[in-house]
């Protein structure tokens, strides 16, 4: 288990300590892991969602050691496989979007945009939502029955179906 007294923070120095200690902790842990360097920024980048300020009371706010002790408890292939469930849903939402900007319709392409930013932007508490489990087994059990990416899958098909002329937009959006 890993633990670190943040409570006990009083300077800004101690602050810095402090971070530079979890950060050292979730680093030793992720090389213990074999997570690669690009995989880790993606969990730097979920823990700063999930130990971030939520206006949902229901929703759990981590501690970093508790987040770190999670990632502990869930192990390297678990832990890999969300990185991946993560991965999928942030490529979903790329395609999409690439997809949109090819729309010609102004007002379709409008609509397709505010539908797809409302799902982004729902995304960081979704997460906060899956990482709200009491154990590591019920944490994993979120993301692995999870189906977000299906929202991302959805919009593309319906800005597919709006692009003018399908041929002018590859996967990635990119006029061929």
């Amino acid at each position: 288990m890993i633990k670190l007294n943040v409570d006990d923070v009083n300077s800004g120095a101690d602050i810095v300590k402090a971070e530079i200690n979890i950060n050292a902790m979730l680093n030793s842990l992720l090389d213990k892991f074999g997570i690669p360097d690009d995989r880790k920024k993606i969990i730097d980048d979920m823990r700063d969602i999930v130990t971030g300020f939520s206006r949902v009371f229901s929703v759990r706010v981590y501690k970093n050691e508790d987040f770190c002790n999670l990632l502990e408890g869930l192990g390297a292939e678990r832990l890999k496989e969300i990185i991946e469930i993560h991965i999928n849903i942030l490529k979903a939402q790329d395609e999409a979007l690439a997809v949109i900007e090819g729309i010609r319709d102004d007002v379709a392409k409008r609509e397709l945009q505010v539908k797809f930013y409302g799902r982004q932007n729902a995304y960081p508490l979704h997460l906060k939502i899956l990482f709200n489990g009491a154990d590591s087994d019920e944490v994993y059990g979120k993301f692995t029955s999870d189906n977000y990416v299906a929202e991302f899958i959805a919009i593309k098909e319906e800005a597919l179906g709006l692009v003018e002329d399908s041929r002018d937009v590859s996967v990635e959006g990119v006029p061929q």
